[in-house]
């Protein structure tokens, strides 16, 4: 026999013991079957907003039971995401209203469970514009709005009311992502061309002057100046963190709200990868806007 065909039998006796294995095993498992439809199967991922009520406050494990068993077969959660935060998936992760799933199954079963869980989101690359300037009319409304306070009337001006529109339309599309679609790629590029544009006006507007202030003061008006800031903000931060405990994702937004500065806030978003620090950064800029107002001729007429 020469080494060939010694080695060919050899592998031959190795499948054939492989094979049998397998057999054995197969009987464990159930009786063999002939059916190849399962090799025609065809998967597709699918986002569905939550809106059932009787799933909200349910985990995942428990959600399944809630569902029909014969149109859940074979759909699983491949994502969980809530208010733009990707959620770790975990069997006792809650379910709120409003989380976006990521199903993957047959196409008529994830129809099913996406009708009984909520309904499904259809994916869009277009901006949806009429949703966009329904709330740039709104925050410049109610930055027209003023209060009036002894001395001189006080509003939020177009930042502001603009400020508090986004949080309040973005909320409402957090809540059904059926309108207002804006993709990621467009909402970073608006956001760095508006930080742009603001930083160029800044300049434009404040640096004669600067130079001129410059010249007349000399560069104790600059030491002063970032005293003021200085001095406040480091405060505030220690306050903040050691008094009421608050995250320092929050603080970051809470003291880019004290400055006014959306410049700031945009910055502070981007490192966090996150919108939470809006929340820190709201009530701050109200308050300082008011303060600024009022406060701001004083300061003037002091230094």
């Amino acid at each position: 026999m020469t080494p060939d065909l010694a080695l060919a039998l050899g592998d031959r006796v190795a499948l054939l013991g492989k094979h049998e294995r397998a057999v054995e095993a197969g009987k464990d498992l159930g009786p063999e079957s002939a059916d190849i439809r399962g090799l025609s199967f065809v998967g597709e991922a699918r986002d569905v907003v939550l809106a059932n009520k009787k799933l909200v406050g349910a985990t995942l494990k428990q959600g399944r039971t809630l569902l029909d068993e014969e149109s859940r077969r074979g759909v699983y959660v491949a994502k969980l995401v809530r208010a733009g935060n990707v959620i770790e998936l975990r069997p006792r992760t809650t379910l709120q209203s409003g989380d976006v799933l990521t199903l993957y199954g047959p196409a008529d079963s994830i129809e099913a469970v996406a009708h009984q869980a909520g309904y499904l989101v259809e994916d869009s690359e277009h901006v949806d514009y009429v949703y966009m300037g329904l709330g740039l009319i709104a925050g410049v409304l109610i930055g027209m709005v003023e209060i009036p306070l002894p001395g001189a009337p006080v509003h939020l001006g177009t930042g502001g009311g603009c400020l508090l529109s986004g949080l309040v339309f973005g909320w409402l599309r957090s809540k059904r992502p059926t309108f207002g679609s804006l993709p990621n790629a467009a909402a970073l590029h608006l956001r760095d061309f508006g930080l742009a544009i603001f930083v160029a006006n800044v300049g434009l507007a404040v640096g004669p002057q600067a130079v001129t202030l410059l010249q007349e003061k000399g560069f104790l008006l600059p030491v002063l100046s970032v005293v003021t800031v200085l001095v406040p903000l480091i405060a505030s931060m220690y306050y903040a963190k050691y008094v009421l405990k608050l995250n320092p994702v929050m603080i970051c937004g809470a003291l880019a709200g004290c400055l006014t500065c959306t410049a700031g806030l945009n910055a502070i978003v981007a490192a966090a990868d996150s919108e939470t620090p809006v929340l820190g950064y709201t009530v701050p800029y109200a308050v300082a806007n008011v303060l600024l107002t009022l406060l701001g001729p004083v300061i003037v007429l002091t230094v």
